[in-house]
């Protein structure tokens, strides 16, 4: 059974600086992982936000990173 945890459950930034919330996965097979905006469209890599997504070791884990630049 696939796990997901969120190591800070509530982080912010001030108006105007970047922010970055992390997640953690393991799952075998290995899961699809993304982020989405509240309205379920999925986020990709752009000069607003920066995703990482690294296997780690073993390979059933992940950590993701997604960065959010200049809050609005």
């Amino acid at each position: 059974q696939p796990m997901l945890w969120i190591p800070h459950q509530l982080v912010g930034a001030p108006l105007g600086f970047s922010v970055t919330l992390e997640c953690h996965t393991e799952a075998h097979p290995t899961s699809l992982n993304y982020w989405t905006h509240s309205d379920g469209a999925m986020i990709h890599d752009s000069r607003k936000y920066k995703i990482t997504s690294v296997v780690g070791k073993p390979a059933y884990k992940t950590h993701m990173t997604l960065t959010i630049h200049d809050l609005t």
